[in-house]
């Protein structure tokens, strides 16, 4: 089953979540931006349903950057 679209809110830098992997030596690195929670957690389901062994979370942009 594949995601909808992402929003055009991320491409312009206005996303609330963002998506982040682990992989297995520990590194982390935000993947994707999305507009919503439920469009986050959506890239997540996808990420980790293809099998990788890395771990994938959504997390809400902090407003101290």
């Amino acid at each position: 089953m594949e995601s909808t679209a992402k929003c055009s809110c991320a491409k312009e830098n206005l996303a609330a979540y963002e998506v982040w992997r682990q992989d297995d030596n520990g590194n982390q690195v935000m993947i994707e931006k999305a507009c919503c929670e439920a469009e986050a957690l959506d890239r997540v389901r996808l990420f980790t349903e293809r099998g990788h062994k890395q771990l994938y979370w959504a997390q809400a942009v902090s407003n101290s950057r």
